[in-house]
Order: structure tokens, then sequence, then C-alpha cells
């Protein structure tokens, strides 16, 4: 996703290039879009590559909030990981804040465990679950019930 530009006032924001079909969510939810095999996995190849590219860095940087909603999607359907509001440098061996949305959050992050960029894999198994069901995760239930299940110790 090339860099256009950015603006600081009022507040910090980055302008990039439009991303036609949308978000991840968004593909999943439209039954009238076809996605084979072939090209699902092609987009969990690219969200794995940007990842890759974010947890590589040194300092690794942590998503935090990897999700379908922040998976963009070009016209030429290549995907690419965005919303970088959570993102976190670490600058230390472990994370121990709470963020993200609690359907895809790691379970040691709901419980306030200390983390680092493998909790962006678990949220990463989570759009791959969805792009196999193209279902919501937990759906039907509310975010307490899932923050619920996720801070129940195994």
């Amino acid at each position: 996703m090339p860099f256009l530009g950015a603006c600081v006032h009022p507040e910090f924001m980055l302008v990039t290039e439009y991303m036609e079909r949308g978000s991840l969510t968004e593909l999943l939810g439209n039954p009238a879009i076809a996605m084979s095999g072939a090209l699902k996995i092609k987009l969990s190849q690219d969200i794995a590559k940007g990842m890759l590219y974010l947890h590589t860095r040194h300092p690794p940087i942590v998503h935090r909030d990897v999700k379908s909603l922040n998976i963009l999607v070009t016209k030429d359907w290549k995907a690419v990981v965005a919303d970088f509001g959570l993102t976190k440098i670490m600058n230390r061996a472990f994370l121990n804040s709470y963020c993200g949305s609690p359907a895809w959050v790691a379970p040691e992050v709901l419980r306030g465990e200390q983390y680092d960029e493998s909790a962006d894999v678990y949220s990463y198994g989570i759009v791959l679950w969805e792009m196999l069901t193209r279902t919501l995760p937990y759906k039907g239930l509310d975010a307490r019930a899932v923050i619920g299940k996720g801070t129940h110790n195994a």
C-alpha cells in the first residue's frame, strides 16, 4: 500500500492508496462474491507477508488489532494489513495492556498477561477461520461473553 501523504493537524493521519474492494469483512459477508479456495490462499499469504514484515522489524512491531475489518483488499485482490491505531513497537520483551477486538484477541491478552507478537498470530488464525467459514467469530455472543470465554484458564 503506497504512502501518499500525511496530515498532522488536527490529528495524525496517513493517506494511502484507495482499496477498491473494501475490507475483508465486507467481502466475506457478501454471499454474491464468490471466493475460490485459491483466492483465499492468496489472500492468506498476503496477510501473512504483511505480518511477517511487522514482526521482523528491529524491534518488532505488534499490530494488536488484526481482524478481517482491518484487512483491506485492492481491485486486483491483494490483501493489505491496515489500521495501525493500536500498534506498539516492542521496546521490551513483552506487552501487557489489553487492546483489540475481543473475538480476535488472544486469551493471554484478555487475561492481562504478558504477550508479544505471537498474539497477532492468534488473531490471524481467527481471520483464517473467518475466511474458511465466511462467518464472524463468536457470532451471536456479546463482547462480555467472548471475554469471559477467553479469560478462563484451560
